[in-house]
């Protein structure tokens, strides 16, 4: 299936697979789900009833149906990154494959979703892995292809330490937010060569916290809140500048969470305090829809995603 031109770019997304069928939707990641089993229901009626004249052909002949239309093509969404994208700690429908419903809906396609996120990953574990046979399939057959990498290459005692502030000119990251840079460049390089579907692109998202937020982030104290906020507007800067280097569509995941740095996210975070839970992934998916709406229709960013 093939996606409107873009304007401009190239489509890239990392996701979950998924189908969407006149049934409902199917999930199949590493290892196979198997759908929930159907229960039927007899009659609880046990009284006799006095026999029924047999009814003529004509009368038992049901009318035929129009078949009801399948959508025609597929939209493939493609996930790659770490624990957020995913899913860990959630146990929901994670917004890889929010997005890849909204958009099937929206295109009238049938969603396939390939989440190849994996908990713990960093960006050079992410690198690593686009050489394996099976990520790129999943990236030659994307229309997007999503990306969510970055978190893990940093160290979290650092964040609590005063010398490593400001994060910006810090000694404390500087060598790893250069290989950051290089890694997810390359990630993106490589999305983009590997994708066959005309008009594909690739979306790089951002963290609201690349550590622990809301409840359990304030428990750590002011440094780590101070520390933890200012490398993650940091990071963020340096995703958003590779996405606009390279052609690819950059998602401000930050603002959904924090608004302009003072909103509390507590609500939309697991009990850990460091993963999205359901409503944090609902608004993940609303800002990938949002940054997808110069390249082709999708759902208002308003409307809640699926």
């Amino acid at each position: 299936m093939s996606l409107p031109p873009a304007r401009t770019g190239r489509w890239v997304v990392l996701a979950a697979v998924a189908t969407l069928g006149t049934a409902g939707v199917v999930v199949a990641a590493w290892h196979d789900v198997g759908s929930p089993a159907t229960r039927s229901r007899a009659s609880a009626s046990g009284a006799s009833a006095a026999p029924r004249p047999a009814a003529s052909p004509s009368a038992l002949a049901t009318p035929p149906r129009s078949p009801t239309p399948m959508p025609k093509g597929t939209v493939t969404v493609t996930a790659l990154g770490d624990s957020v994208p995913s899913g860990l700690a959630c146990h929901c429908t994670t917004y890889v494959q929010r997005v890849g419903t909204a958009l099937g809906h929206e295109l009238g396609k049938v969603p396939v979703v390939h989440n190849l996120a994996v908990g713990g990953l960093t960006s050079a574990d992410l690198r690593g892995s686009l050489t394996e046979p099976a990520v790129r399939r999943s990236l030659a057959a994307a229309d997007l292809t999503l990306v969510e990498v970055g978190a893990n290459d940093f160290d979290e005692s650092d964040v609590s330490d005063p010398s490593c502030e400001p994060a910006a000119t810090s000694s404390c990251y500087s060598a790893t937010l250069t290989r950051l840079r290089a890694n997810v460049r390359r990630i993106v390089e490589t999305a983009q060569a590997d994708q066959q579907t005309p008009g594909a692109q690739v979306a790089v998202l951002s963290y609201w916290n690349v550590f622990k937020d809301g409840a359990v982030g304030r428990a750590r104290g002011e440094a780590y809140v101070a520390g933890s906020d200012d490398l993650t507007r940091v990071v963020n800067g340096v995703l958003r500048e590779v996405a606009d280097q390279e052609g690819a569509i950059y998602v401000d995941a930050y603002s959904p969470f924090k608004g302009t740095g003072g909103r509390d996210a507590t609500g939309d975070l697991a009990a850990d305090g460091d993963h999205p839970n359901s409503s944090g992934h609902r608004l993940l998916a609303r800002a990938v829809l949002a940054a997808l709406q110069d390249v082709f229709v999708t759902p208002s960013p308003g409307t809640a995603a699926p």
